[in-house]
């Protein structure tokens, strides 16, 4: 396991990098795709500490670009508790949801992209992970009422081909 905490961080020192390159050069993007793109950088690294969580509980949450070579021994977090892992996890995800793409199924032009139901769908699973299931299903009735029946998801009409090169990302898919 050490070596999927050493990638993890790696992955979240990378969003780091990019939140603050796009935050610090805004001027040089247009508003709707520096929000779309700084939305889906906090989605993944909300989904990389979902995966330290999952493994290991607490761990440190860094926000911002680290250097061991500028920062030296500083660099070093201590390690947050569970609860705080989880309450930046969540709040991270439903923070995001609406500034992500609504629909980035099959033909979409953000087809494979992390969109509202992605995010919202990973903040259910980590509260029910969790034992949240109040808020778990709070959480998965939005997606029903929001974007289910259609709007844009809804289940597969022939389960057998589903999983056919032919069908990436169909309207059963959520993330992919």
């Amino acid at each position: 396991m050490p070596f999927m905490y050493n990638y993890m961080y790696q992955f979240i020192r990378k969003c780091n990098l990019f939140i603050q390159q796009v935050t610090e050069k805004s001027a040089n993007f247009p508003d709707t795709w520096r929000t779309q793109r700084l939305a889906e950088a906090r989605f993944l690294r909300a989904f990389f500490y979902h995966e330290l969580w999952m493994a290991y509980g607490g761990v440190p949450i860094v926000t911002n670009v680290l250097s061991l070579q500028a920062q030296g021994d500083s660099i070093f977090h201590p390690r947050n508790t569970y609860d705080e892992t989880y309450t930046f996890i969540t709040s991270e995800l439903a923070a995001v949801a609406n500034d992500l793409a609504v629909d980035n199924t099959k033909g979409k032009a953000d087809e494979g992209r992390a969109s509202k139901g992605a995010a919202l769908a990973l903040k259910g699973w980590v509260e029910l992970f969790a034992h949240k299931y109040m808020d778990a299903a709070a959480t998965n009735k939005q997606i029903i009422d929001e974007l289910g029946n259609g709007h844009p998801y809804e289940l597969f009409s022939d389960y057998n081909s589903k999983f056919l090169a032919a069908n990436p990302n169909n309207k059963e898919t959520i993330f992919a």
